[in-house]
């Protein structure tokens, strides 16, 4: 859960949002700011959490919801309950992440928890190259060493080494069985 909320300035001057009225302004902004939200704007939301947290009923934020998604604010997947906010993520993020940037780590941690449903695959196939799902690097501490013809995928095989903390670790188990300082 994100602690805070981005709402661009020119929010209130966007033609679909500006001119309509109090309650679809209230929406979208909750859409933008609400506790389930991420950096990538997809996550699930029914529409009774919305109802429950705004106050609005299920009539006007289902006629909202449609508008917003008409203006291309957002996208809405009634069967799952998903909502995606794509113009909003790329105002936020941008076009595209620089390899090392600390957000592909939590992209990828957020994706990971999302059920597989259309907006999550849409979304993926979309802007996975440019935040960097698609090619995901080896974890730390991994090495690749290529099989030999014919076993295993034809790729290689990764191995995770120990790190030092775990090595650490153990001997500090093993001291711990030692006799200390005298007699045993």
């Amino acid at each position: 859960m994100r602690k805070f909320g981005m709402v661009p300035c020119n929010f209130w001057q966007d033609p679909g949002i500006g001119d309509q009225d109090t309650d679809c302004k209230l929406l979208a902004l909750y859409l933008l700011t609400n506790r389930h939200s991420n950096i990538i704007y997809l996550y699930y939301l029914p529409i009774a959490y919305i109802v429950a947290d705004t106050g609005l009923t299920t009539e006007v934020v289902q006629q909202h919801i449609t508008h917003l998604q008409t203006i291309g604010f957002c996208k809405y997947e009634h069967a799952s309950n998903y909502i995606w906010l794509p113009e909003p993520m790329r105002f936020s993020l941008g076009d595209a992440l620089k390899p090392g940037d600390n957000r592909i780590e939590a992209i990828r941690k957020i994706v990971s928890t999302l059920s597989r449903v259309e907006l999550v695959d849409q979304f993926v196939k979309e802007f996975g190259d440019a935040y960097g799902l698609n090619n995901k690097p080896a974890p730390v501490g991994a090495c690749k060493f290529p099989s030999k013809q014919g076993e295993g995928k034809g790729e290689g095989e990764t191995t995770r080494i120990k790190s030092n903390k775990q090595t650490t670790k153990k001997r500090r188990v093993k001291s711990n069985l030692e006799p200390r300082g005298g007699v045993a």
